[in-house]
């Protein structure tokens, strides 16, 4: 059996093509969950059955001390990574540390700590045209067992916790009564404000500076953290760490924190692979055209 030179050389333009199609096309965001007013505990709150599955939980403290709760299951030795971020918008971006929300890890072992805010890394999210402010980071080493997580208000406010890396949409997550909602849950939680913004704070009149996420931009850790991690989180892939928190792609994507832009100028290039493919068969397929040259296989 033989193939042309011809034939050959269109059909590497073509898988050339699909496969940039193809890695343009990964999701590189996180299943989304929107929290109700009523799971202000981890008992209330959803139970994620694998904790290196990509979530992201969207919520709304309604006031100061105001609580949202989840549950999430690890094996020994997965690999805990948790985000906690707002979305760059008023009142959230305006907040000084000392009023965006905390996180409090209570682990199997019967530990708890709280985490509070050690970095602020701005990023857009293209896929959904929204933006977030990444502030708190955990990577560490799992233990056996159910983690209980509880984000706590020291105003009101908007937030989203990521958890996992592993893409995996559509995974059966306990106590969501509107897991449907998607991303259009996503993007009604992302243009409703708090009901009120504070009138005093306890901290600094203003916030400090928020720096944006680059490809290159290395974030800061926390005493909690074990590892540094690159700028934009919420998207990840199994194999590579990328945004989108990474974003709302389609039907129910979570934000990015890969760099969508990137996603999109590959979708370009593959189209166009594509598109040159085809004409490029279209011409040497034409009556008259020399006959191919067979290469042996």
């Amino acid at each position: 059996m033989s193939m042309s030179k011809r034939s050959r050389f269109v059909v590497c333009l073509v898988l050339l093509g699909l496969a940039v199609l193809g890695d343009a096309g990964t999701a590189f965001a996180h299943d989304p969950i929107i929290l109700t007013d009523t799971q202000t505990s981890p008992d209330a709150g959803p139970l994620l059955p694998d904790g290196t599955i990509s979530f992201a939980l969207y919520g709304t403290l309604n006031s100061a001390d105001d609580t949202r709760g989840l549950r999430v299951d690890f094996n020994a030795g997965d690999s805990i990574d948790i985000t906690l971020l707002i979305p760059d918008r008023l009142p959230e971006n305006e907040l000084p540390d000392s009023l965006l929300p905390t996180l409090q890890i209570d682990a199997p072992d019967g530990t708890s700590r709280i985490l509070t805010p050690t970095e602020r890394v701005r990023f857009d999210e293209p896929f959904s045209n929204t933006s977030y402010v990444r502030y708190l980071e955990l990577s560490e080493s799992a233990q056996a067992g159910e983690y209980r997580l509880t984000v706590t208000g020291a105003a009101p406010a908007r937030f989203t916790l990521a958890v996992g890396t592993t893409e995996r949409f559509g995974t059966p997550v306990e106590n969501v009564p509107n897991r449907g909602d998607a991303s259009a849950g996503v993007q009604t939680w992302y243009a409703t404000p708090p009901p009120s913004t504070p009138t005093s704070t306890t901290g600094p009149t203003s916030a400090p500076p928020t720096t944006t996420a680059t490809p290159t931009t290395t974030a800061t850790t926390g005493p909690t953290s074990t590892k540094p991690t690159s700028a934009p989180p919420f998207t990840t892939t199994p194999t590579s760490t990328a945004a989108p928190l990474q974003g709302v792609p389609g039907s129910g994507s979570g934000p990015s924190l890969n760099g969508g832009d990137s996603n999109v100028l590959a979708i370009a290039i593959g189209a166009l692979v594509v598109l040159a493919a085809g004409l490029a068969w279209l011409i040497w397929k034409r009556p008259g055209r020399d006959a191919d040259v067979d290469v042996p296989q």
